[in-house]
Protein backbone atom coordinates (compact mmCIF):
# COMPACT_ATOMS: atom_id res chain seq x y z
CA UNK A 1 0.00 0.00 0.00
CA UNK A 2 1.56 3.43 -1.08
CA UNK A 3 2.23 5.57 1.54
CA UNK A 4 0.20 8.50 1.58
CA UNK A 5 -2.84 5.97 1.61
CA UNK A 6 -1.16 4.88 4.95
CA UNK A 7 -1.29 8.32 6.23
CA UNK A 8 -4.61 9.19 5.21
CA UNK A 9 -5.79 6.14 7.01
CA UNK A 10 -4.01 6.97 10.32
CA UNK A 11 -5.41 10.50 10.33
CA UNK A 12 -9.23 9.07 10.51
CA UNK A 13 -8.64 6.20 13.52
CA UNK A 14 -9.34 8.09 16.53
CA UNK A 15 -7.46 5.50 18.62
CA UNK A 16 -4.22 6.16 16.81
CA UNK A 17 -4.42 10.26 17.04
CA UNK A 18 -5.27 10.04 20.39
CA UNK A 19 -2.33 7.65 21.20
CA UNK A 20 0.37 9.22 19.16
CA UNK A 21 -1.19 12.42 21.06
CA UNK A 22 -0.72 10.82 24.67
CA UNK A 23 2.61 9.79 24.13
CA UNK A 24 4.02 12.93 22.84
CA UNK A 25 2.06 14.82 26.04
CA UNK A 26 3.70 11.80 27.97
CA UNK A 27 7.17 12.70 26.61
CA UNK A 28 6.94 15.98 27.84
CA UNK A 29 7.35 15.06 31.38
CA UNK A 30 9.28 12.02 31.07
CA UNK A 31 12.25 13.64 30.99
CA UNK A 32 12.12 15.65 34.12
CA UNK A 33 12.84 13.29 36.65
CA UNK A 34 16.18 12.59 34.45
CA UNK A 35 17.40 16.01 33.97
CA UNK A 36 16.82 17.47 36.90
CA UNK A 37 16.54 14.74 39.42
CA UNK A 38 19.84 15.24 40.64
CA UNK A 39 20.15 19.26 41.26
CA UNK A 40 16.43 19.50 42.60
CA UNK A 41 17.71 16.55 44.76
CA UNK A 42 20.56 18.86 46.17
CA UNK A 43 18.26 22.02 46.02
CA UNK A 44 15.82 20.27 48.64
CA UNK A 45 18.62 19.58 50.94
CA UNK A 46 19.98 16.09 50.29
CA UNK A 47 23.26 15.25 50.43
CA UNK A 48 25.24 16.16 47.08
CA UNK A 49 26.86 12.61 47.51
CA UNK A 50 23.59 10.54 47.65
CA UNK A 51 21.95 13.43 44.81
CA UNK A 52 24.91 11.49 42.43
CA UNK A 53 22.96 8.08 43.24
CA UNK A 54 19.81 8.98 42.53
CA UNK A 55 20.36 8.32 38.86
CA UNK A 56 21.45 4.94 39.47
CA UNK A 57 18.49 4.57 41.49
CA UNK A 58 16.29 5.51 38.76
CA UNK A 59 18.10 3.53 36.64
CA UNK A 60 18.12 0.27 38.14
CA UNK A 61 14.22 0.87 38.69
CA UNK A 62 13.74 1.68 34.87
CA UNK A 63 15.54 -1.95 34.29
CA UNK A 64 13.43 -3.52 36.09
CA UNK A 65 9.86 -1.97 34.16
CA UNK A 66 11.68 -2.78 30.76
CA UNK A 67 11.65 -6.36 31.69
CA UNK A 68 8.71 -7.28 33.83
CA UNK A 69 6.74 -4.75 31.41
CA UNK A 70 6.13 -7.86 28.40
CA UNK A 71 5.26 -10.30 31.32
CA UNK A 72 2.57 -7.53 32.86
CA UNK A 73 1.12 -6.98 29.84
CA UNK A 74 0.36 -10.51 28.60
CA UNK A 75 -1.98 -10.66 31.97
CA UNK A 76 -3.77 -7.02 31.85
CA UNK A 77 -3.43 -5.99 28.07
CA UNK A 78 -0.79 -3.74 26.52
CA UNK A 79 -3.58 -0.43 26.40
CA UNK A 80 -4.85 -1.17 30.08
CA UNK A 81 -1.46 -1.40 31.32
CA UNK A 82 -0.22 1.83 29.23
CA UNK A 83 -3.03 3.66 30.44
CA UNK A 84 -2.27 2.40 34.01
CA UNK A 85 1.32 2.81 33.86
CA UNK A 86 1.03 6.54 32.68
CA UNK A 87 -1.79 7.90 34.85
CA UNK A 88 0.26 6.46 38.11
CA UNK A 89 3.79 7.94 36.88
CA UNK A 90 1.60 11.18 36.42
CA UNK A 91 0.77 10.91 40.55
CA UNK A 92 4.46 9.96 41.32
CA UNK A 93 5.97 13.09 39.28
CA UNK A 94 4.04 15.51 41.37
CA UNK A 95 5.61 14.72 44.90
CA UNK A 96 8.64 15.22 43.71
CA UNK A 97 8.37 18.74 44.61
CA UNK A 98 8.11 17.98 48.10
CA UNK A 99 10.79 15.39 48.51
CA UNK A 100 13.09 16.49 51.59
CA UNK A 101 15.30 13.51 52.87
CA UNK A 102 16.74 10.69 51.33
CA UNK A 103 14.00 7.97 51.39
CA UNK A 104 11.58 10.52 49.56
CA UNK A 105 14.44 10.34 46.91
CA UNK A 106 14.88 6.46 47.06
CA UNK A 107 10.92 5.84 47.16
CA UNK A 108 9.90 8.47 44.63
CA UNK A 109 13.11 7.36 41.88
CA UNK A 110 12.54 3.74 42.17
CA UNK A 111 8.46 4.48 41.91
CA UNK A 112 9.24 6.68 38.88
CA UNK A 113 11.60 4.79 37.41
CA UNK A 114 9.75 1.00 37.00
CA UNK A 115 6.13 3.31 35.77
CA UNK A 116 7.96 5.17 33.52
CA UNK A 117 9.73 2.09 31.57
CA UNK A 118 6.71 0.04 31.84
CA UNK A 119 5.34 2.70 29.43
CA UNK A 120 8.07 3.48 27.55
CA UNK A 121 8.78 -0.30 26.51
CA UNK A 122 4.69 -0.57 25.80
CA UNK A 123 5.06 2.21 23.39
CA UNK A 124 5.60 -0.16 20.45
CA UNK A 125 3.72 -3.11 21.04
CA UNK A 126 0.91 -0.26 21.70
CA UNK A 127 1.44 1.07 18.41
CA UNK A 128 1.40 -3.10 16.79
CA UNK A 129 -1.69 -3.45 18.69
CA UNK A 130 -3.56 -0.77 17.48
CA UNK A 131 -2.87 -1.66 13.73
CA UNK A 132 -5.36 -3.31 12.00
CA UNK A 133 -3.19 -4.48 9.02
CA UNK A 134 0.23 -5.78 9.47
CA UNK A 135 1.85 -4.08 6.30
CA UNK A 136 1.46 -0.89 7.65
CA UNK A 137 3.27 -1.38 10.57
CA UNK A 138 6.00 0.18 9.87
CA UNK A 139 4.74 3.68 8.46
CA UNK A 140 2.36 3.90 11.23
CA UNK A 141 5.63 3.22 14.07
CA UNK A 142 7.04 6.13 11.63
CA UNK A 143 4.15 8.50 11.85
CA UNK A 144 3.81 8.18 15.80
CA UNK A 145 7.20 8.08 16.58
CA UNK A 146 7.77 11.56 14.40
CA UNK A 147 5.36 12.93 16.51
CA UNK A 148 6.24 11.51 20.01
CA UNK A 149 10.05 13.15 18.88
CA UNK A 150 8.71 16.94 19.38
CA UNK A 151 7.06 15.81 22.77
CA UNK A 152 11.07 14.90 24.07
CA UNK A 153 12.62 17.63 22.47
CA UNK A 154 10.05 19.93 23.87
CA UNK A 155 10.53 18.38 27.40
CA UNK A 156 13.91 19.83 28.02
CA UNK A 157 13.27 23.68 27.27
CA UNK A 158 10.31 23.44 29.45
CA UNK A 159 11.02 21.77 32.55
CA UNK A 160 13.89 23.76 32.78
CA UNK A 161 11.57 26.76 32.55
CA UNK A 162 9.31 25.35 35.19
CA UNK A 163 12.37 25.51 37.51
CA UNK A 164 13.12 28.75 37.17
CA UNK A 165 15.90 30.90 37.16
CA UNK A 166 17.33 29.92 40.72
CA UNK A 167 18.55 26.36 39.54
CA UNK A 168 21.95 27.65 37.34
Amino acid sequence: MPKSLVVRKCSREVLFILMTIGSALFQIGFYYPLFYLQLDSVKHGININFSFYSLVILNAAWFIGRCTAGIAATYMGVLNLAIASTVACSAVIIPIIARNDVASVVVLGLTYGYLSCVYIALVVPLVTVSTPDMSELGARMGISFAFIAFGGLLSGPISGALLGSQYR
